[in-house]
């Protein structure tokens, strides 16, 4: 029996995969994990004009997407997770027709909007995606009690709104971001 241990030994080492990184943690928010292959996917769109560029050019796209797609993330994870504790939700049923709104306000059918968002370099699954986290945030600015006065309240109402939430969170960034 010890005799045949080298032997099956020998014949499952060539059988061993080399280690390969699949995905890497880039931030946590309150313990919830921010996966690279995340902001890969929302930063995707901003990337497609530059295909055609030079790889250091595209090379530094990147990085400039990536650092400003982690703070959006690291934001929409902070207000995702207020608008699960004040229980605001956003069906299908209400991204369903906000995206007949857009397609009326554009002029297009479902179809054509669907095709242009495919053509900006948004999939359907993200384009989706980003249309629910603009309806929770709208949700969010709608039912927090702060109301500046002026032009620009909603974007100064997010603005302090993600900073409260940013002082009570709890958020690691990994790497150089």
């Amino acid at each position: 029996m010890r005799a045949c241990l080298p032997l099956v030994a020998a014949l499952l080492w060539p059988c061993a995969a080399p280690a390969q990184t699949v995905d890497r943690l880039v931030a946590r928010v309150d313990g919830e994990p921010i996966l690279l292959s995340e902001l890969m996917r929302h930063a995707s769109p901003r990337l497609a004009p530059l295909a055609t560029e030079p790889a250091w050019k595209r090379t530094q796209a990147l990085r400039a997407a990536l650092r400003a797609e982690i703070d959006r993330a690291i934001e929409a994870h902070l207000l995702a997770a207020r608008a699960r504790r004040r229980g605001l939700t956003v069906t299908d049923a209400q991204i369903d027709a906000a995206l007949a709104r857009i397609a009326e306000d554009q002029h297009l059918t479902l179809d054509e909007l669907w095709a242009h968002a495919e053509a900006s370099g948004y999939s359907p699954a993200v384009y989706r995606e980003e249309i629910r986290r603009q309806l929770v945030e709208q949700a969010l600015v709608a039912v927090d009690p702060y109301r500046p006065a002026g032009v620009g309240w909603a974007e100064k109402q997010r603005a302090v709104l993600v900073a409260a939430l940013r002082r009570r969170a709890c958020v690691e960034r990994f790497g150089r971001w």
